[in-house]
């Protein structure tokens, strides 16, 4: 038996906000914070659905995976893929907007744009290889 719409979507919030709670320890909050570190963090500090992180992590758990830190891991790490090619996507499509506020190639430019999605997409490896450190084949 299926389960009702109604529980399907708080269990995908529900994964959503571990997500977005886990994905807070990636971003770096070092210098240089101004024109980097900051640009990074922003798209993925603006919210949303949250919807391929919490499929990632309800596709794994209906195929009997725990919900773990590997796990949690894997779902971050697609998370900020995604937001990195947001804002390489901006970019191409000349979007004012995203998420309801400028995009970042509007507010900063789009080389410091192209920095920060690039960085972004660097950074969404960091939980994978953390979670291969802590758990080797």
């Amino acid at each position: 038996m299926a389960a009702p719409p109604a529980v399907v979507g708080e269990v995908l919030h529900e994964y959503g906000a571990l997500v977005r709670d886990a994905a807070r320890e990636y971003l770096p909050a070092v210098e240089p914070r101004r024109y980097l570190y900051d640009l990074v963090a922003d798209y993925p500090g603006r919210g949303g659905k949250m919807m391929r992180p919490s499929l990632c992590i309800a596709v794994a758990r209906a195929l009997g995976a725990p919900l773990d830190h590997l796990l949690i891991a894997a779902a971050v790490s697609i998370e900020l893929m995604h937001n990195a090619m947001l804002v390489h996507d901006d970019i191409e499509d000349e979007s004012d907007r995203r998420r309801g506020r400028p995009t970042l190639h509007s507010q900063w430019g789009i080389a410091m744009a192209i920095n920060a999605g690039d960085a972004l997409a660097l950074t969404s490896l960091r939980p994978l290889l953390g979670a291969a450190a802590q758990n080797p084949f």
